[in-house]
């Protein structure tokens, strides 16, 4: 036991050691190879020991540079120090050395369409009403591209720890930096005194290439750690000079320039037999030291060679042969009669299964699926987690159950799996979860796009509100409404009691003046009750142009409704649409065959969705491991997809919206945002 106490305590001062600060030499100095050289002319009877304990450094310093001493001095032997290693201003400092305090208490924010401020607040860790005083005038009415001022959290303590490389685990207080044009990850590593793990491992969304001016990232001030670097050093060996010697020749027996060597002796016009002179070389060697004293530039060159495995790592980007996949879903296979939503889930396993099926041979990949039944059980879901093979998976898909849901994307997050919510909206661990993949966009997104969108294709019309006191409205209408109302549209509301007619319509609509009709809710009884009048108005008042704006719900009602909506010019939004056309009967006929049952007639179509997501997630694996943005949309059947980073740590939301066109022509367009 005492043997292994007294190595571990060599092995700490060996690791400190670089650390240490080392002596200002008091010392003349000269130049060699363009490079600052002190140097010390050694006296008579003078030790290793002796010069070392004069110059206030260790021998281990002295023979670094001058090898030959080793053999002993030679009368009035000259030894060299580097003035970069050896000055006040560039020697190496010890790990106490004074912290760096952040600048600035905010941070700016450029707002994306969608944000709210209850989700900014949510993803900086701050609260509203902080924001809101850090902004002076702005009543939380957020718009795309402004910016705003985030003040930093009150002393928000995180251990940096990333799943694949041990770069670090050490607590500090989080701050969040807005990048500015110029900067790198290297110049913000030294701003910070952070690490570049320590950057990559809190802000996966951003990497050497992805480095941009105007976003914000994650910083752990104060966390750096000796770095390993490979350094030039150019070491002086003495060599005695012998009969026929001269510069050239000496020069090239030991593989260096004449100019050097000269310049290591000055005031030697040539070399005499029987002197000594000095033959300076280069070396490269590698050494741990504190990145405070290397350029940026040096820090650079530093990573060059292993920053693409330092990311690989860190984000869990694996380059073979195959795609390993999860279902982790409440089935309840135990019981002999399980409820409609286990049904439900495994109508999604079966679509997910003609889904690889379709894309399989397209990849050139082995896909390894593995399927679990939660059985609607935490403590189930606890122990399938537990399975040492779950952590090769590529992808889970969660079940929606709150409780299972939050276990689900913790264990991606710790384990840097990525984590595919299908079914619930209410969850929102995209903001700061960077595993946490949102399949159905989030309410403030959707309207977001939405509102973008009706402003473009509207901007000329009238808005007349459809209003039944009996229905109520629901958060994404309001959304919109206060939208409307905010960007100025000429707006007026329609209380509708009983059925409309097409008598009381007419009366609010003028001629040549265009319209666009708003129910206040999507529900079915709202709309029966105008559907007739606007459908009339639409013949009748030919001197109008008129549409009608619906909501998702009315895809449940195309069978009472489609032809009536394709009469009036009819628009609607949501998150999925399902046109029933020529792929929808494919799958339908396929799924028919191998499972010998339809699918069950839903919102969403489950097994439509399976399909979807397996055929995006085999096609988007197959073509890198890297799970980047989407810069190009998906076109599912049911369900298209266009994932986004909510922040630079924080998870994907899948941001985009189908707006679908029920035209008089009786086409039936889907123009997805």
């Amino acid at each position: 036991m005492k043997r292994i106490v007294r190595l571990t305590i060599f092995s700490l001062i060996l690791t400190l050691s670089p650390l240490c600060a080392k002596a200002q030499l008091n010392l003349p100095v000269k130049e060699v190879n363009g490079n600052r050289y002190y140097f010390y002319q050694v006296k008579k009877k003078e030790t290793l020991h002796g010069v070392a304990k004069q110059l206030g450094i260790s021998t281990d310093d002295i023979l670094k540079y001058n090898p030959s001493v080793a053999q002993g001095f030679v009368n009035k032997q000259l030894i060299f120090f580097p003035v970069s290693e050896f000055s006040k201003d560039n020697a190496l400092v010890s790990a106490s050395a004074s912290k760096l305090t952040p600048s600035g208490e905010t941070v700016v924010h450029t707002v994306q369409r969608g944000e709210t401020l209850y989700g900014i607040a949510k993803t900086y860790g701050v609260s509203e009403s902080d924001i809101l005083a850090a902004n002076p005038g702005n009543d939380g009415a957020l718009r795309s591209g402004e910016t705003i001022y985030i003040p930093q959290p009150k002393k928000e303590v995180q251990s940096v720890v990333s799943p694949n490389v041990q770069s670090q685990s050490t607590q500090n207080e989080l701050i969040y930096h807005t990048i500015i044009r110029g900067e790198s990850l290297y110049s913000v590593a030294k701003k910070y005194n952070t690490t570049i793990e320590g950057l990559l491992s809190l802000n996966p969304g951003v990497s050497p290439d992805h480095f941009q001016a105007g976003d914000v990232i994650k910083v752990m001030p104060n966390s750096s750690k000796p770095i390993m670097v490979e350094k030039d050093v150019t070491k002086f060996y003495t060599h005695e000079v012998k009969k026929g010697d001269t510069f050239n020749s000496i020069a090239r027996l030991y593989g260096i320039s004449v100019e050097s060597l000269q310049a290591a002796n000055p005031g030697i016009e040539e070399p005499k037999k029987g002197k000594t002179i000095y033959v300076p070389k280069n070396s490269t060697e590698t050494v741990y030291i504190d990145p405070k004293n290397i350029s940026e530039k040096e820090l650079e060159n530093s990573y060059a060679s292993k920053i693409d495995t330092i990311y690989n790592d860190i984000n869990n980007i694996k380059h073979d042969n195959e795609i390993n996949l999860g279902i982790i879903l409440p089935f309840q296979l135990h019981k002999s009669n399980p409820p409609k939503q286990a049904l439900l889930y495994t109508e999604f396993y079966r679509g997910f299964l003609l889904g690889i099926d379709s894309v399989r041979r397209d990849t050139g990949k082995k896909i390894h699926l593995m399927v679990y039944d939660t059985e609607h059980n935490l403590n189930k879901t606890d122990s399938i987690l537990a399975l040492p093979e779950l952590k090769s998976l590529d992808f889970i898909v969660a079940p929606g159950e709150p409780k299972q849901l939050a276990r689900v994307n913790e264990f991606g997050k710790n384990n840097g799996i990525n984590v595919l919510n299908c079914f619930t909206l209410k969850n929102e661990d995209y903001l700061n979860n960077p595993r946490v993949f949102q399949v159905n966009i989030p309410s403030s997104y959707l309207v977001g796009n939405v509102a973008e969108w009706f402003d473009s294709q509207f901007k000329d019309y009238n808005v007349i509100f459809l209003d039944d006191p009996e229905s109520q409205d629901n958060d994404i209408f309001s959304e919109l409404e206060q939208h409307i109302n905010d960007v100025g549209f000429k707006t007026n509301k329609l209380t509708i009691i009983h059925e409309l007619t097409f008598a009381n319509l007419s009366k609010f609509m003028d001629p040549g003046t265009k319209y666009v009709f708003v129910p206040t809710s999507g529900s079915k009884t709202l709309l029966g009750k105008v559907i007739k009048a606007l459908k009339k108005a639409k013949t009748d008042r030919f001197d109008c142009d008129m549409v009608l704006f619906g909501h998702p719900e009315y895809c449940l009602y195309l069978r009472d409704f489609q032809e009536d909506m394709m009469a009036i010019d009819t628009y609607l939004y949501a998150r999925y649409f399902n046109s029933r056309g020529y792929r929808y009967r494919e799958i339908e006929r396929r799924y028919n065959n191998w499972f010998h049952e339809s699918m069950l007639y839903t919102a969403p179509t489950m097994g439509l969705l399976g399909f979807d997501v397996a055929h995006y997630l085999i096609r988007k694996l197959g073509e890198d491991s890297l799970f980047r943005e989407d810069t190009e949309r998906f076109d599912g059947i049911q369900t298209n997809f266009k994932f986004q980073r909510t922040s630079n740590w924080g998870g994907f939301i899948n941001n985009s919206v189908d707006i679908i066109h029920f035209a008089p022509d009786h086409t039936i367009l889907d123009i997805a945002r």
